[in-house]
């Protein structure tokens, strides 16, 4: 009866030990590279069915000012997404709260002690790349707020490792739009809301409160960078207007401008009319006199992975 009884123990115990592993595997693993003598950590998603005999995409999905790794995983709907889908999410955690996205920005330590974010990132796709089987081909940068300006920064920094970006609620920064010449073509989506109160639309300070936080260039702008940066056509963009709900003043427009080259790097951006510091298809997390109106015309990872899809690097 005892050798019985220790059976069961131990199997309980095994079976427990299983099901706790599952579980950790189904919400994301935590871990963590030293990078520059710094500890960066990173949460990774596997897709339900995930299997190294077919390679996956990967997604880097990088979080707001002030945000977490693990909030940006339970306020997005990548997890779900990647299991439909069948590609890694990945939600790396920035220096402190804040992405060295190339502002100056005195208050975030990051900008202050010029951390190497950039540097990061590209040894955290490469270790990924090595750890997993990664699709070389396939991998994607995405980003709201703060991570939107730093999925900019990375576009034109880490244009060789990445196969397409897209930039939420976000604009390029002053000081790197001159030195933005990325070696290759990177297709980009820019969604960005024409009442942002906290990232201006027509450029300027991005201001939290009554607080700066650097100097950003316009949407019109931004999305004139990529356009020459990827040889696309501006006299003729393609316009799609999107109002799911008739009975708010929030409505978009979907301006697609294409490449003239046979690569498809193409640009587009969704022009949130009265939209504000949300993001597509997200909540209305603050009250609007502090962050804007939500938009619910599209759901942003939807679109953004559908975009992903269609580009893949040769």
């Amino acid at each position: 009866m005892k050798i019985n009884e220790n059976r069961k123990k131990i199997l309980f115990i095994l079976l427990t030990a299983l099901f706790c592993a599952v579980e950790v595997f189904a919400a994301g693993q935590k871990d963590y590279i030293i990078f520059e003598g710094k500890r960066r950590e990173y949460i990774v998603h596997f897709p339900a069915n995930y299997t190294k005999q077919v390679p996956p995409a990967l997604v880097i999905i990088l979080h707001g000012g002030s945000g977490s790794a693990e909030r940006m995983e339970k306020a997005t709907k990548y997890d779900a997404l990647a299991d439909e889908k069948g590609f890694i999410a990945c939600y790396p955690d920035a220096f402190e709260g804040n992405w060295n996205d190339g502002r100056e920005f005195i208050q975030s330590r990051a900008s202050r002690l010029n951390v190497n974010d950039v540097g990061f990132i590209s040894a955290l796709i490469y270790k990924l790349e090595m750890a997993f089987d990664l699709d070389p081909g396939k991998v994607y940068i995405t980003g709201v707020s703060n991570g939107g300006t730093m999925t900019l920064r990375l576009a034109c920094e880490l244009s060789d490792k990445i196969a397409a970006a897209a930039a939420v609620i976000a604009n390029v920064p002053e000081e790197i739009y001159s030195t933005c010449r990325p070696k290759q073509k990177v297709p980009i989506i820019i969604m960005n809301g024409t009442q942002d109160p906290l990232m201006p639309y027509m450029g300027g300070y991005v201001t939290v409160g009554r607080k700066t936080r650097g100097k950003v260039k316009s949407t019109d702008e931004t999305v004139k960078l990529w356009i020459q940066n990827n040889n696309c056509d501006a006299s003729a963009p393609l316009i799609e207007k999107i109002n799911k709900d008739i009975n708010d003043s929030v409505y978009t427009e979907k301006i697609t401008y294409k490449s003239k080259d046979k690569d498809d790097a193409e640009v587009i951006l969704y022009k949130i009319n009265n939209g504000g510091h949300t993001w597509p298809g997200g909540p209305q997390y603050l009250p609007e006199r502090i962050i804007g109106k939500a938009s619910k015309d599209v759901v942003m990872e939807e679109e953004i992975w559908n975009f992903f899809e269609e580009h893949v690097k040769k």
